[in-house]
């Protein structure tokens, strides 16, 4: 009864294996429509790479942008985002991230693959290479205290010494 069932059921087609003097022909692929945009997939990824992507010069200017834009569209943390935003500089082709601590250099080393891929993409230019250097005199004038704190901001304007007297505030709550 099994064999029966069998013989009932059309095969599945197979390829054919060409017999011997017979010439193989490769069978070429049809473009399929896109049911999205009407077009084949193979021209409508053209057209989106061509009209999305627009070639940017590579100057100080873009680059954050480029930067900030990465930071929105990927979870790359705090420390990272703060990094990336106030302490990148560009010279040339080389893009450098100038940290504050080797903290910071992990969570550099973690995006460095995404984020230089991204950054190529946007200025459509291999060349660019990315380093990072922890500058720890930087480290070191950090404030941390409340009191160096205010007294950073003080440097910076002095008007708030005038209105610490006045209110009579403690910088150190």
């Amino acid at each position: 009864m099994a064999a029966k069932a069998r013989q009932n059921k059309p095969l599945k087609s197979s390829p054919s294996i060409p017999k011997p003097g017979e010439s193989v022909q490769k069978k070429t692929e049809e473009k399929k429509p896109n049911p999205i945009v009407g077009t084949s997939s193979e021209e409508s990824s053209e057209e989106m790479s061509t009209s999305t992507v627009q070639k940017l010069d590579l100057n100080a200017e873009e680059l954050k942008k480029v930067v900030n834009q990465f930071v929105e569209q990927n979870k790359v943390g705090p420390l990272v985002e703060n990094s990336l935003k106030n302490s990148i500089h560009l010279e040339e082709q080389m893009i450098t991230v100038e940290l504050s601590n080797p903290v910071e250099v992990d969570g550099i080393e973690k995006i460095k693959a995404d984020f230089l891929n991204f950054i190529r993409a946007k200025f459509q230019n291999q060349e660019i290479q990315l380093q990072h250097h922890v500058n720890i005199e930087k480290a070191a004038e950090r404030p941390y205290t409340p009191k160096e704190k205010f007294d950073a901001m003080m440097k910076e304007n002095p008007l708030l010494g005038k209105l610490r007297d006045t209110f009579g505030l403690d910088p150190d709550y």
